[in-house]
This record gives C-alpha cells, structure tokens and sequence, in this order.
C-alpha cells in the first residue's frame, strides 16, 4: 500500500458553506467589527478630557444689594449693662445707647419701627408674653425690619410682619446669631444673611416671601438649622456661598423647598462645599407668585430641592415628599437663562453627590415647565449638566434612567455623560 496516497476524513476537501452558514459568518464578522468600534468609540468618549468649567465673559453690571448700616467701632465692656426698653418707647433709641457687649431687652408689644444694628457683640432679645414674641411691624410701607452690620452680634425671640423688602438683613457680618425669630410677609425675603461668614440661623421660621424665606447670600461658613419655611417662593436659599450646612429644617407649602444657586453677576463667583442634611422637604407645590424679572420666578412649582450650576453640594438623609415636579434636581445655569450669551461664573454643575435620602410621591403631575424643557417628573432628575456628579439612590425613580454612581469608573461616567448630552442636544 502506498501510505503517500491514503488520506484521512479531516484531509478531505471540505463542502463549500450553504449561503445560510455564509450569512451567519458575515453577521458575527459584523458584530465583532461593531463591538470593537462601540468600544473604542466609548474608550475615546470616556477618555477624552473634559474642557474646564469657566466662565464665558465678564458682568456687565455687578448687582449689590446694600441697606443703610454702618458699624460703630468701640471697645467691648468688661462688664456689660441690659437695658429694657420702657413702655412706649423706641428701640431704636436704646439700641444706639448701647455699648458693645451689652443686652437690649424688648417686652412684648407691636413696635411700628425699622431698626439697624450698629454696635458689635449687641444681643437684641425679645421678651415673650403669653408664648407671644414682640412684633416689629412695617405696616406695609417700612422696607426692613432689622439691618445689622456688626460683628458678634444676636437677633432672638422677635416678629417681624409686613414689611416690603426683608425681615432681617444682615450684611457684612463676623459671627452673627439670628434665633427664635418669625419673619411673617416680610417682603422679598425673611432671614437675609448677606456677605458673612460664621453666622447662625436657627429655631427660626419664614413665610410669605415673595423670593426666599431663608436666604444665605454671597458668605460662607454659615450654619442654617432647625428652622421652619412655609408659603414662600423658595423656602430656604444658598446662592453664591461655600460652606453653608443646611440642616434639620422643614420646608414645606413653598413653591421649591431648598435651592443651591450659583448665578451671574454678583461679586462672589462660585458656590462649592455645601451641605444639604437631615431637613424635612414635603409637599412644595405653591403655585411660583415671585415677580417676573427675578430668576427664582423660573423655578418650576412643585420643586422639592434644586441644585443650580452649585459645586461640591452632599444632599443625604431628607425627607424629600410630595413634591409634584422632582424630588432633587441637578440642573446647568443654561437650563434657567437659555438666552443668555456669556457668563462670568461657570455654568456646570460638578461633584455634587446625592445619596441616602428617602423620596415618595414625587414627579407625579409636574409643572408644565419641564416638559417645555424636555423634561420629566421624578425623584431624582438630572439635565446631563456636569459630568462627574454622583448618585446612590437605588429606589428612587430617575430622569434619565441611568444615573452614574461612585461604583463605575470615572473613564466611564464620562463616556455615558457625552452620551446623555448627545441624546439631550437631539431632541
């Protein structure tokens, strides 16, 4: 036998491929080539660096909010007086008797005056009746209840109602105390606390504001907590400040319960380390009453908190319910002033992390203004501003559905962020 000449099964020539085998080889040929070229697309999106948040131009105009105040220097005593103001008199008067380090008592009656609070380390102390505050009252036609502008000073147990433009201000303080203290339909505002730092707002309430209830403006290091925001625009505000802790307070009734801003045109120009914790934010479905040349008008009614083009802001351990439009919100500057060409402050909302909260009955009928802007109710909702923010909310309902976590890589977030905004930037 010729061994050359014997072949084995595996030697024979093989059948040509049915066109259906033909096919199936095409196809995963195909998706092969698909996959690695989804991968490297992914791999490039991911990778690619994001350009950094800066601004865009600079401000026309610098907007100042500035009451009448001005601080007087004096030494404090080593042994401080309390002077209680008599039956009929001003508190005005008394206040300008004081000396640093001093107590100002006020007994309970209805005071038709605005007061301003000039000497540093004063405590100006309401002395209640009956459980009953003593009521600064502004009769509609006074513009603020109470300026301050010293250092150390303390606002407790008083009223304020009906006055036009806030119930407290306090401006360009070190170390300021506002406690017990109700602002009642004060205005734009109730609680204002203006380019400060180390100062307290606590055991305090607002309501009736036609922008916010409890406002820290333009400070940092400032505590807000325990405090009640009810029937206002916006309950409680951080607006271009660091920082702040707000914390343990109830908002409800409100049109949006807490807001963290940054906008343009103010002498402070960011917002970062902020910390939204423990607060109670129900049922904020007050039809938006602010006039129409303030940005807070464009806050959808329904908001339970809403995180504007802030960074660094941790928002754990709510009670968010109730809220028809969104429970938490992460939105850009763009998203509120579409209009607008240039901005001196950066637009994007980054770094901030929401996680451990508990959402029920929010997003369910939202304000028509989100469908405007493309979109939807929910417990969480996020319009694809900023790459690296972080969610860890489980069984929270989300706009989009995918919302990144700490758990993906950050190469990953990335590529998933280009996504979202391709598909936001299509519709």
């Amino acid at each position: 036998m010729d061994y050359r000449e014997h072949r084995t099964p595996t030697d024979l020539p093989k059948p040509p491929l049915t066109r259906r085998e033909r096919a199936r080889k095409a196809a995963g040929r195909f998706f092969t080539a698909g996959l690695v070229l989804l991968l490297l697309i992914l791999l490039y999106l991911g990778f690619f660096p994001v350009p950094a948040d800066n601004p865009t131009g600079s401000s026309g105009e610098i907007h100042a909010q500035q009451a009448q105040c001005e601080r007087r220097l004096g030494t404090r005593s080593l042994t401080p007086a309390t002077h209680t103001v008599g039956l009929g008199r001003s508190i005005q008067v008394v206040l300008d008797q004081a000396q640093p380090g001093d107590t100002v008592l006020v007994p309970y009656d209805v005071y038709g005056e605005s007061l301003r609070l000039e000497t540093d380390a004063l405590t100006l102390r309401g002395l209640p009746q009956a459980g009953q505050r003593p009521v600064l009252e502004g009769m509609g036609r006074l513009e603020n209840g109470i300026v301050a502008c010293a250092d150390g000073i303390t606002i407790e147990g008083i009223e304020l109602r009906n006055f036009t433009g806030n119930g407290v201000l306090m401006q360009d303080v070190d170390r300021g105390t506002i406690r017990d203290v109700f602002a009642n339909h004060t205005g734009e505002y109730g609680l204002f606390v203006l380019r400060s730092q180390q100062a307290v707002v606590e055991n305090s309430a607002a309501s009736g504001a036609s922008d916010t209830g409890i406002y820290v403006g333009q400070s940092r290091d400032v505590v807000v907590r325990g405090n009640e925001a009810f029937d206002n625009v916006s309950g409680l505000e951080v607006e271009n400040s660091s920082g702040v802790l707000v914390e343990d307070n109830h908002a409800h009734d409100n049109t949006a319960g807490i807001l963290v801003f940054l906008l343009p045109d103010l002498e402070v120009k960011q917002t970062s380390g902020n910390t939204v914790r423990g607060n109670r934010v129900l049922d904020n479905n007050l039809e938006n009453f602010a006039p129409e040349e303030e940005i807070v008008s464009n806050v959808p009614a329904g908001t339970g908190i809403l995180i504007m083009a802030a960074d660094r802001t941790e928002v754990t351990g709510n009670e968010i319910r109730g809220n028809r439009s969104v429970g938490v919100a992460v939105i850009g500057l763009r998203q509120l002033l579409p209009d607008r060409a240039t901005f001196d402050v950066g637009t994007e909302p980054e770094r901030n992390w929401i996680h451990g909260n508990t959402y029920s009955e929010n997003g369910g009928a939202p304000d028509p203004a989100l469908s405007a802007a493309g979109l939807r109710g929910a417990d969480l909702l996020w319009d694809a501003s900023g790459w690296d923010n972080l969610w860890s909310e489980p069984s929270a309902t989300r706009f989009p559905q995918v919302l990144p976590g700490p758990e993906l890589p950050a190469f990953v977030r990335r590529g998933l962020w280009r996504v979202l905004v391709i598909l936001r930037d299509l519709s």
